[in-house]
């Protein structure tokens, strides 16, 4: 402490700020959180990017040659296609943060600005943001953001990894003749074909499960959630509750 008083005093309460003061900070605060969204944005496509390189470079090499064991490297690549999945996931819990303020901002303040004898925003919204601002917390769980990536984008790299297998298994060095063979064929060094099929089974089968068991959350926004949608979502993060709420019908 100094002669003058404590070196960082304690700052006085803000004046009251007029209506064109607290829309140019809202206007900066958008600014601000669309740019943090469209950055996680593109970390996402940025992930899928990988994954998709990284397949068809593995399906290039599959069958590329007649060696029967390049379906190895299909095997290895669903593997890390999973990790990228993780990855993303986490990621897209990141990205729900910004875009559901976003979409928060678009329907309760731009919107009435727009169109005022429009329907009136909730009285809470301002309440909802200001909370996510002091404490932001994750609005999705990390089991619905893996199902939304999953569902969205990846369900359909597994597949094309499963059909680049089976062809690579029937057709090379020469087309199989019986289903004898093509167990056999499914071998990976000391690993016997029909353990490769079962753990192929059971991989697979695990991603339709959390697929279908993920399917019944919808908090997470995509690109399109209604008003009341995105109030709910900042209000059970809020309390720590990421599961979704019934619909009631209302808006």
């Amino acid at each position: 402490m100094d002669r003058d008083g404590p070196l960082n005093p304690p700052l006085d309460p803000p004046p009251h700020l007029s209506s064109g003061e607290v829309t140019t900070a809202l206007v900066h605060l958008y600014r601000a959180e669309t740019t943090r969204a469209n950055s996680w944005r593109q970390r996402l496509d940025t992930t899928t990017n990988w994954a998709v390189v990284t397949t068809g470079v593995a399906i290039s090499f599959a069958l590329g040659g007649p060696e029967s064991e390049r379906h190895g490297v299909l095997v290895l690549m669903s593997i890390l296609v999973t990790f990228f999945l993780l990855l993303e996931a986490r990621r897209y819990r990141h990205y729900d943060i910004w875009e559901t303020r976003v979409h928060l901002l678009d329907s309760h303040f731009f919107a009435p600005l727009l169109e005022p004898d429009g329907p009136a925003p909730s009285p809470t919204w301002r309440g909802l943001l200001a909370a996510d601002l002091r404490r932001p917390q994750y609005h999705i769980s990390f089991g619905e953001a893996l199902g939304w990536r999953l569902r969205r984008n990846y369900v359909w790299l597994y597949v094309t990894h499963l059909i680049t297998w089976f062809t690579k298994v029937a057709i090379h060095p020469q087309a199989i003749a019986s289903l004898e063979e093509f167990v056999a064929r499914a071998a990976l060094g000391p690993v016997p074909g029909w353990l490769m099929l079962l753990v192929g089974v059971l991989f697979n089968g695990s991603l339709v499960v959390v697929a279908l068991l993920t399917a019944r959350l919808h908090t997470a926004s995509g690109e399109i959630a209604t008003p009341r949608a995105t109030r709910e979502k900042i209000q059970r993060s809020t309390t720590g509750d990421l599961a979704p709420a019934p619909d009631d019908g209302t808006r």
